[in-house]
Formats: C-alpha cells, sequence, structure tokens
C-alpha cells in the first residue's frame, strides 16, 4: 500500500451552534438501548416482567460510569485523585476504563437483582450477556470514532 491511512472523521456526530452531540456518546447511548430492548425480547420469551426490567438500566448505566471512571482515575491518574478528589467527577474530560466498567455493571446488576429480582444473579447475568457484549462493542467503535484506538504508525512490512 502506497499510501498511509489517514483517519480524519470528527468525533462530533451533530453540531447546533454550540451544542453538539458527539459519535461516542450516541453510540454509548444506542448500545445500552438496544441492550435493553434485547432485554426486553428475552423477558417475553422467559415469561418475566419487562417493565420490570426497564429500570435495571439506571443501574447499568451508572454503574458503568462511575465503575469505569474510578478504575480510570485509581489505575491510571492516582496523582490526579490524591490532589484534587473532585476531579474524579468530570466524566466530560475523559478517562473511562472499560475493566472499571464492567466491574461497575456487576455491582450494579446485583444490587438491582437484591431489590427486584428474585432468580439468579447467574441467570441474570446470563441474559445480560449478548447486551453487554453489543454495548461494548458499540464502546469501542465510539472510540475509533474518538480516534483513540486507532494504533501506531509502523515501518514493517
Amino acid at each position: 500500500m502506497d499510501h498511509p491511512f489517514v483517519w480524519e472523521i470528527s468525533p462530533e456526530l451533530i453540531q447546533v451552534g454550540t451544542f453538539s452531540v458527539r459519535w461516542y456518546g450516541a453510540l454509548f447511548a444506542l448500545g445500552f438501548y438496544l441492550g435493553l430492548q434485547f432485554l426486553n425480547k428475552i423477558a417475553r420469551m422467559e415469561k418475566l416482567n419487562p417493565p420490570v426490567l426497564d429500570s435495571i438500566l439506571i443501574y447499568v448505566i451508572v454503574g458503568t460510569v462511575v465503575g469505569a471512571r474510578l478504575a480510570h482515575v485509581l489505575f491510571y491518574e492516582p496523582s490526579t485523585f490524591l490532589s484534587d478528589p473532585l476531579k474524579v467527577l468530570r466524566v466530560w474530560e475523559g478517562g473511562l476504563a472499560s475493566h472499571g466498567g464492567t466491574l461497575g455493571v456487576i455491582l450494579g446488576v446485583y444490587l438491582w437483582k437484591k431489590r427486584h429480582f428474585a432468580g439468579s444473579f447467574l441467570l441474570l447475568l446470563d441474559y445480560l450477556s449478548v447486551p453487554g457484549a453489543f454495548s461494548g462493542g458499540m464502546i469501542r467503535i465510539a472510540n475509533f470514532f474518538n480516534s483513540e484506538i486507532i494504533g501506531k504508525p509502523s515501518d514493517l512490512p
């Protein structure tokens, strides 16, 4: 290949004046929304109560963002946390770690299960495996649009 790959896509999906919707936020939200739709389909097939399942989305989103942000700050920027603990709250400045998001989701689902679901925790995690993988994939695609995972140039053949 004679020409290097050039990635010039804007991270903004839509911009109206000073308001913008970024690919990252849109794909993040789309992953969770479609994951919930899939979960509701499973619930109907399993004769569960789908309206109750809608509340799991809040637990999953909060678990994802809080877990991902805390893991990023604690593992990759501990000095930031120690010097300015309130900076942890500034999620709009970037810095989310997927492994922390995964742990946050598991904790959020566990807390939701204790309050809303009489079935097995492992069964609930099983129900969430496909929506979770789909959402994770959407977030990875969003990372690509943010130019976060395009790699580094190489001179290898």
